[in-house]
């Protein structure tokens, strides 16, 4: 009996489904702020710019694991942490750029908070995708989630160049404003990361970011070499993700 059960099983011509294999993806979470941090974690959370990074990064890529990526008070501001796959957003940066754009004046203030929001989110995922595929690479890994950040913002599918504008106008308002000379920070110091995202801008379209050359942050000198630069950041991490299998939706 068992015998003809399980040929008449057979011959409904049902192969046994095979288990999906279930990837990780980013998650989002909000924390109770304080009261002093109310207007920021408000902002944060209403703006949708996390939600809006973490959908086009679901989108495109996987992980093996999920990561969390969490709005919430912390004082050492935006950090991705291997041991609990989590990416923090502290209320506090935003209340700290919140100010220095009231003080320079920014009448595009919240345009450009949605554009360093992104581009925090997009440099932290990078270094959740090097974590997560044990991926290889030269250098220093901060600038290379600076340049997965710029990857993300520069691929000209939708609006996010000008996001990456937002960001290098924020680390040239936080040099301006602090004169950051730290050897010991493993982030490149603030005027060179301002001027990389502007070489990388150029590079990626000279016609349509020619008014970002300027004698300050991006001189013509270098400007030369940038669509280089950019050609390299994109085989780059083109390669990173095309090599870590399973990576790309």
């Amino acid at each position: 009996v068992v015998g003809v059960l399980l040929l008449a099983g057979c011959s409904q011509g049902q192969a046994p489904e095979k288990p999906v294999a279930r990837h990780g993806i980013f998650r989002v979470t909000f924390a109770e702020p304080s009261r002093k941090l109310e207007s920021s974690a408000k902002q944060l959370k209403s703006s949708g710019m996390i939600q809006f990074a973490v959908r086009k990064l679901n989108n495109k890529y996987r992980l093996l694991r999920d990561v969390t990526i969490q709005g919430r008070s912390c004082a050492d501001g935006a950090a991705y942490d291997p041991n609990t796959l989590t990416i923090d957003y502290c209320y506090e940066s935003l209340a700290e750029d919140r100010q220095l754009l009231k003080e320079a004046k920014d009448t595009t203030a919240d345009i450009t908070l949605a554009g360093i929001i992104v581009e925090t989110i997009y440099h932290e995922a990078g270094h959740a995708f090097i974590d997560a595929y044990d991926m290889p690479f030269t250098g220093h890994e901060e600038d290379v989630a600076d340049q997965f950040a710029a990857f993300m913002l520069l691929d000209h599918s939708d609006a996010e160049s000008d996001h990456l504008l937002s960001a290098a106008y924020d680390y040239e308002l936080l040099f301006d404003t602090y004169d950051q000379g730290d050897s010991s920070d493993e982030h490149a110091p603030d005027d060179r990361r301002a001027s990389n995202y502007l070489c990388y801008a150029y590079g990626s379209d000279p016609k349509g970011y020619a008014d970002v050359v300027d004698d300050e942050w991006l001189t013509k000198e270098r400007a030369n070499y940038c669509p280089d630069e950019w050609r390299e950041v994109k085989r780059g991490w083109s390669a990173l993700l095309r090599n870590a299998v399973g990576a790309i939706r």
